[in-house]
């Protein structure tokens, strides 16, 4: 199924809504807990006659057996298949048939299921999920045949795309032990030797109303939303849920981790350079609020740090990005990921960008490209402000990671507390690093296509 974009895990620009001075909510949501333990969160918004309905339950990739990677996804498959009279097999026809739209998202730490419906019609879509999450039957008929719907996904979004590889490939050898390291569809042998009897277990261990929740957002009363959780969601019982793995990442190896892939496909080289940093769920939240500033600091359009010196005045690069992942059970990365110019080497690139990182280390960053870094992010809230599904999404999606709904409305006013000394206390250790993860992507063909990779 399709996959929201990561960048709301981090708190980026999309999907947060506005706010005032005097009023630093962000989304005022409304919480009820049943019996059961599933938490329901409501977003109103009666701008339009519209709802977002989203499940989601807190296990993804990280939780799938060893030898079984991507299990978690095969089973957000498998809710969507079954006999016609079934809920699952209902699901996408009914929706359709409503006016509506639905998908699913597996990540590592979550699987998520949303439908946008007219508001009317909540009801039939609450009594359909309930239903699925209650009972989903899972047989051969079904089961065996999604193995290689799932094969050629992974074919198409990974096997057959360079960046694709390259990532995955990347991915594998930064992250030595902590499940993260694993592809969130899965390895194509591991795919290949699924079993009905896996996902039957899978979806038995996690999937519980105490291990997840529920986000109605849009044109819904506080009230009414309880009502109908209570009457579809309410019966199912709770779980004795399997206890998660509690697997650490060591924070820093001997030998410097490299990795350089060459295709034939692309003409565009690419150098990545990924730094170890601290995250939100290790308890180091003022330098998680930190990095969120340096992360858009660096690499926001035009007048950003880095885009200013690499790509507006020196025509070093064509395209820069900066990704920190500071949200999520797994080591924390701060990324850099930069396409060098026509006639452009790698190795140029790589040397002129240790000099950008050596000033930054040394000087630090201004207190006045803080505050423009911050009014930057904080303007971009704005036009979000209506936006429900973007609302919705992003909520469920910081919450699934960590992130307590009293800290998600608050969000606002950590960015704006975030100081000089602490942007440049975590610049300078993450950048002092002294081995960061790199990989370059090489064209084969480099020098028959004009580009100068070394």
């Amino acid at each position: 199924m399709k996959h929201f974009n990561r960048v709301l895990l981090f708190l980026g620009l999309v999907g947060l809504s506005a706010f005032s001075p005097l009023q630093a909510a962000v989304y005022h949501p409304k919480i009820h807990k049943l019996a059961n333990g599933l938490e329901v969160i409501v977003i109103e918004n009666h701008r339009a006659p519209l709802v977002i309905h989203m499940m989601v339950f807190k296990t993804g990739t990280n939780d799938s057996p060893w030898g079984k990677s991507g299990l978690a996804h095969y089973l957000e498959h498998l809710m969507f298949k079954g006999n016609p009279s079934s809920a699952a097999g209902r699901m996408m026809q009914e929706v359709t048939h409503l006016g509506g739209d639905l998908n699913a998202q597996t990540t590592s730490e979550y699987t998520l299921y949303y439908e946008i419906i007219p508001a009317l019609h909540l009801e039939t879509v609450m009594k359909l999920d309930a239903e699925r999450m209650a009972k989903l039957e899972i047989n051969d008929q079904w089961a065996k045949p999604e193995i290689s719907v799932i094969l050629e996904e992974r074919h198409m979004r990974i096997d057959n795309t360079v960046m694709g590889k390259f990532r995955e490939e990347l991915d594998a050898i930064d992250i030595r032990h902590h499940p993260s390291r694993f592809p969130t569809i899965g390895w194509e042998h591991e795919i290949k030797a699924y079993t009905t009897k896996d996902a039957q277990n899978f979806y038995r261990d996690w999937y519980a109303p105490n291990n997840a929740f529920l986000v109605i957002g849009g044109d819904i009363a506080f009230d009414d939303a309880k009502k109908l959780a209570e009457k579809y969601y309410g019966s199912i019982p709770a779980k004795h849920l399997p206890s998660k793995l509690n697997i650490k990442e060591p924070k820093g190896y001997e030998l410097p981790q490299f990795f350089e892939m060459t295709s034939e496909i692309t003409e565009d080289p690419i150098y990545v350079a990924r730094y170890p940093a601290p995250t939100f769920n290790e308890g180091e939240k003022k330098k998680f609020y930190a990095l969120a500033v340096l992360e858009n600091l660096l690499s926001r359009p035009v007048t950003g740090r880095l885009t200013e010196s690499l790509v507006e005045r020196q025509h070093l690069a064509v395209q820069l990005s900066v990704n920190y992942t500071g949200l999520q059970a797994g080591p924390g990365r701060f990324q850099l990921m930069i396409a060098p110019s026509q006639k452009v080497s790698l190795t140029k690139l790589e040397k002129t960008l240790a000099k950008e990182l050596e000033k930054l280390v040394r000087d630090g960053v201004t207190a006045e490209e803080i505050e423009n870094t911050k009014d930057y992010i904080l303007a971009e809230l704005v036009y979000t402000q209506d936006d429900i599904i973007k609302a919705s999404q992003t909520l469920a999606s910081l919450y699934a990671s960590g992130m307590p709904i009293q800290e998600i409305e608050s969000w606002p006013d950590a960015i704006k507390a975030v100081t000089p000394e602490e942007i440049n206390q975590v610049l300078r250790e993450v950048f002092a690093h002294p081995q960061p993860v790199v990989g370059r992507l090489v064209p084969k063909n480099s020098k028959k296509s004009g580009r100068d990779t070394k």
